[in-house]
């Protein structure tokens, strides 16, 4: 069935798989109203009925995000529009990249690597995942910290090693990590991070059955 059904629906031109042409909407949905597009998408593409139920991007969240502008009244249509909150990470995202690559350039900061071309890979995936869900991430994979809620003064803490970044300089720019995010600290070598993340995960597995256990016979 695959990890991300969202992206097994469209081809690479952004039209709906098994369509005979490109496709539009039949009724043109309410601006940031989440359910309106949802409902429009299943009565044109009953096929991937399964999908657009589970794609998180296409539900309102629960809670509003503090990253999010206000609406001009009392709505949160706005402040809880996942999908459009995806649109704004992955164009802050490409803006923050050149921001800190042209800083690098100028010797304001010593690295710095991009991640043009790949917004969408790190938000779409991103949104699938829990917050509590554990990443292991290469540094071309900002989206993903960015889309948990590590901020721009964060990123850029990071990047020029100052007091306020919370690796106090020890690693090199882009080589971000929060703990409270479960985002774990990036390493340089790429590929390293299969084997902290089969460590890390038989680690948890080793902890639910010890809390199992001890939940199963009370002392």
């Amino acid at each position: 069935s695959g990890i991300w059904p969202v992206f097994r629906m469209m081809d690479e031109d952004g039209h709906f798989r098994q369509a005979s042409g490109p496709i539009g909407l039949q009724t043109v949905p309410q601006k940031h109203d989440l359910d309106q597009l949802r409902s429009s998408l299943l009565v044109q593409n009953p096929q991937y009925s399964r999908e657009i139920h589970s794609c998180s991007l296409l539900h309102p969240s629960k809670h509003v995000y503090p990253d999010m502008p206000k609406d001009n009244d009392t709505s949160t249509k706005i402040q809880k529009n996942s999908l459009l909150r995806a649109h704004r990470q992955m164009i802050r995202l490409r803006k923050m990249d050149t921001i800190l690559h042209n800083a690098q350039r100028q010797g304001r900061i010593s690295f710095y690597m991009t991640c043009h071309g790949e917004e969408s890979i790190h938000i779409g995936s991103a949104s699938a995942l829990r917050p509590q869900d554990h990443v292991f991430a290469q540094y071309r994979e900002a989206g993903i910290l960015m889309w948990r809620g590590f901020t721009l003064e964060q990123f850029c803490n990071q990047c020029f090693s100052n007091d306020l970044d919370l690796g106090r300089g020890r690693q090199m720019p882009v080589h971000y990590g929060c703990r409270a995010l479960n985002y774990h600290t990036i390493s340089s070598p790429l590929g390293t991070q299969l084997t902290q993340a089969v460590g890390a995960a038989y680690k948890l597995k080793l902890d639910y059955m010890a809390s199992s256990s001890s939940s199963d016979n009370p002392k």
